[in-house]
Parts: structure tokens; C-alpha cells; sequence
């Protein structure tokens, strides 16, 4: 379980640096981390209800 979570903390990360930090659209995040781009809103959609 700890091991899944943090797995998906670095996708998270890193979704977070490559649309916040670097200024990529949400199809280059996705090419970037081989996910696809809903996957990336996802992602988004969950922590910016933690920064709300």
C-alpha cells in the first residue's frame, strides 16, 4: 500500500512541476510521463482541491 502511494505521489509531483513549474500543456504532461492527457486532469482536478 505504501509503495502504490508513493508511486502515485511522484506521478503527482510531477504532474505539478511539468504544468505549474515548466508551463506545458496537459498533451505535452501527458507525452512527457506516458499517461494520458484525462489522466492529467485527473491528477489536477485532485490537488487543486488540496491547495483550495
Amino acid at each position: 500500500m505504501d509503495q502504490e502511494f508513493s508511486k502515485t505521489q511522484g506521478k503527482t509531483n510531477k504532474v505539478f512541476y511539468y504544468r505549474v513549474i515548466e508551463g506545458l500543456t496537459q498533451e505535452k504532461t501527458a507525452e512527457k510521463l506516458g499517461m494520458s492527457s484525462r489522466q492529467i486532469q485527473r491528477i489536477e482536478k485532485n490537488y487543486k482541491k488540496v491547495i483550495k
